[in-house]
């Protein structure tokens, strides 16, 4: 995953899944005006995708006088070998936004230990940036889900189950998704799955995790 690529990932996450058709891609994007917060597709031919020409693209935007957020997600997905070069191009995007318009946020997200690892460690790139760090999930919410979420099905997870569970996801409400999906659909139909149907479920997530990589 590249510069170009993280843009047009937003059209899957934001648009409404529109499909791409014709060597034109939809940027998803959330506006907001007078008339309220709403999703919007513009559109941004392919091969525009660089710093200045997706500036100039909202530049036009704002002279309708809205507001938008532009999200990218999973920006730590960036292919290793091209990972110097994405980060080179999001730090001119940042800067060019920060410069250049008034009406438009950028927001990425992505799994890293800190932000320099994320965005690179150029002290440019991080002084426009603020950033959020989301803690770890508490083991006891975690298992409040899981119940609250199993209950409705009808069915019920053994205590040695769940603590195995809690202990794998270390805090990710993700994982646990994942888990507990894994093991209803692989274990079988039955009302109560006990901690032998664990590595149904670490199985699934494990397949499902790497079909993101």
């Amino acid at each position: 995953m590249c510069f170009g690529d993280l843009l047009r990932l937003s059209n899957r996450r934001w648009s409404k899944r529109v499909l791409l058709r014709g060597g034109v891609d939809v940027m998803g994007v959330i506006s907001h005006s007078q008339t309220g917060v709403k999703k919007e597709k513009l559109v941004l031919a392919d091969q525009d995708f660089s710093a200045d020409s997706v500036t100039y693209f909202f530049e036009r935007q704002e002279e309708k006088e809205k507001y938008y957020l532009l999200m990218l997600d999973e920006f730590d997905m960036i292919d290793p070998d091209k990972k110097e070069e994405t980060q080179k191009q999001f730090g001119q995007l940042m800067k060019s936004f920060s410069n250049r318009l008034k009406r438009t946020k950028l927001v990425i997200v992505g799994v890293s230990k800190n932000l320099e690892e994320l965005m690179g460690a150029h002290p440019s790139n991080l002084r426009v940036i603020d950033g959020i760090k989301i803690k770890k999930m508490p083991d006891n919410t975690l298992q409040n889900i899981l119940d609250k979420r199993v209950g409705l099905l009808d069915i019920s997870f053994t205590d040695a189950l769940k603590k195995k569970m809690i202990t794998v996801c270390e805090g990710s409400p993700y994982l646990m998704h994942l888990l507990a999906l894994g093991i209803v659909l692989d274990g079988g139909e039955k009302e109560i799955y006990e901690e032998g149907d664990f590595e149904k479920g670490l199985d699934f997530a494990y397949g499902e995790m790497g079909k993101k990589s």
